[in-house]
C-alpha cells in the first residue's frame, strides 16, 4: 500500500493554503490594501487553526487586527479627527493583541517573537500617528520586550527588527541624531551578523535621517548604497517570507 504524502492529507491542505493566503496578504498590505490583507489574514487564520496550528492562527489574526487598523475611514475627517480616530483604532488593536498572545498556548519562540514584533509595531504606527509624546514610552517598551525576548532566542531577524523600531520611534520624537547613532550601531551589527536582507532597509532609513539633518552627501550615499545592495539581494538571496 502506498503511504499517503503529507500534502494528501486534509490538515495538510488546509495549512498549504493558508500559508498561500498569508503571502497574498502579506503583498496586499505592502501595497496598502489593508481591508484586502485583514480579510485574506482572517481567512488564513481559520485554515490554521483547522489545521491544528494554533500558532500560526493567532499570528494570522493579529496580523488582521494591525490591517483592520490601518483600513483609511470611509468617511475621512479632517485632521486632528482622523488622526485620532486612527490612533484609537490602533490602541485597540494592541490590546486585543496582548490578549491574542496571552491566551494562545504552546507558542514557537519565533511566533511569539512575531506577535511582540507586530504589538510594537502597533504602537510605533500609533505615534507615527499622533506625535504625542506620551505615546513614545509605551513603543520603547515594548520594543524591550521583543529585543530582550529575541536576544534570548537568538532570533538574528527580530533582533534587527527591535533596534530598527527603537530608532525609528527615536526619529519620530524629534532626536534625529540619537536615531542615526542607533543605526550605526545597527548597521554594524548586521554586516557581522545579519541578516543581509535587512541592510538596504536600514540604509534608507539612515539616508532620509540624514536628509533631515541636512546632510545632503551622507544621505546620497545611504539611499544610493541601498538601492545598490537591495538590487544585488534580489538577484541571489530573496528574502525568505
Amino acid at each position: 500500500m502506498t503511504t499517503p504524502t503529507p500534502t494528501t492529507r486534509p490538515w495538510a491542505r488546509s495549512y498549504n493554503c493558508a500559508d498561500l493566503l498569508a503571502d497574498e496578504a502579506n503583498r496586499a498590505g505592502n501595497k496598502d490594501e489593508f481591508a484586502v490583507a485583514a480579510e485574506l489574514h482572517e481567512e488564513a487564520a481559520v485554515l490554521y487553526d483547522a489545521a491544528g496550528r494554533p500558532g500560526d492562527a493567532a499570528l494570522a489574526l493579529a496580523c488582521a487586527l494591525l490591517a483592520t487598523a490601518e483600513i483609511p475611514a470611509e468617511s475621512p475627517t479632517d485632521g486632528a479627527d482622523g488622526a485620532e480616530a486612527k490612533a484609537a483604532a490602533l490602541t485597540a488593536a494592541h490590546t486585543s493583541m496582548v490578549r491574542l498572545h496571552e491566551e494562545t498556548p504552546g507558542l514557537a519562540p519565533y511566533q511569539e517573537a512575531r506577535l511582540l514584533r507586530l504589538r510594537a509595531t502597533a504602537l510605533a504606527l500609533r505615534l507615527q500617528t499622533s506625535r504625542s509624546d506620551e505615546h513614545v514610552a509605551p513603543v520603547l517598551a515594548e520594543v524591550d520586550l521583543l529585543h530582550t525576548f529575541a536576544n534570548r532566542h537568538d532570533i538574528v531577524g527580530q533582533i534587527s527588527g527591535a533596534l530598527q523600531l527603537r530608532a525609528s520611534t527615536y526619529a519620530i520624537s524629534g532626536h534625529l541624531p540619537a536615531a542615526v547613532t542607533r543605526l550605526d550601531a545597527l548597521l554594524d551589527r548586521l554586516k557581522a551578523h545579519g541578516p543581509a536582507w535587512h541592510l538596504p532597509r536600514t540604509l534608507g532609513l539612515r539616508g532620509r535621517l540624514q536628509l533631515g539633518l541636512r546632510d545632503a552627501q551622507a544621505a546620497h550615499a545611504d539611499l544610493t548604497e541601498g538601492l545598490r545592495l537591495a538590487g544585488r539581494l534580489r538577484r541571489h538571496h530573496p528574502p525568505p517570507r
